[in-house]
């Protein structure tokens, strides 16, 4: 059962239970992003996702915990080579108006939610095999295609929405959806 606004719900309540060890790790986050001209953002990005699991356990994540993402850095790295390849197929078509908009607005969450629940199934297993985890998320979604397309729009334009705000508001609606997605991985995959 799709349920996204519990799992906002849930992700608001991690988030705000600990608002400064996720504010914390998104600085750090892009911080460590820019000034590595993005070569930490995999592992950066894993730890933020696996900051977000703890939360939604009950566990206190604090800010510098966004560098266990480190543990995960060839299967991140696999994942997002995986993922820049369906990237640019999908993005082929741009120049063409009507399918090029399409493209983007069918194939862009897809790959968002493609890759997000997998990275949690990386960190939430660790050792598991970036094609195993795949597999298991498309073992999920093709139960509900549609509905969780609509579910990683939803959260793609949340998330994009603290961008307005000068970036500022990225230090909130960031660590927000991480934390949903983590609550929506936790029902999606019945982990507790």
């Amino acid at each position: 059962m799709l349920a996204p606004d519990r799992w906002l719900k849930r992700g608001w309540r991690a988030f705000v239970m600990n608002a400064g060890a996720f504010i914390g790790g998104t600085l750090i986050l892009v911080l460590g992003s820019s000034l590595s001209l993005m070569l930490l953002f995999v592992p950066l990005g894993m730890g933020l996702l696996e900051m977000g699991l703890r939360a939604r356990r009950g566990e206190t994540p604090v800010a510098w915990d966004v560098t266990r993402g480190f543990r995960f850095f060839a299967p991140g790295l696999l994942l997002w080579l995986v993922g820049l390849v369906a990237g640019l197929t999908v993005s082929a078509a741009r120049h063409l108006p009507l399918v090029g908009a399409l493209s983007g607005i069918v194939g862009g969450p897809l790959l968002a939610l493609f890759g997000t629940l997998a990275a949690l199934c990386i960190v939430d297993h660790p050792g598991m095999p970036v094609r195993e985890a795949l597999g298991r998320v498309l073992l999920v979604v093709e139960q509900n295609w549609v509905g969780l397309w609509a579910v990683a729009l939803l959260f793609e334009c949340l998330a994009n929405v603290g961008g307005v705000i000068m970036g500022i508001g990225l230090l909130v609606t960031v660590p927000w959806i991480v934390c949903s997605w983590a609550a929506a991985y936790q029902d999606l995959f019945a982990r507790p």
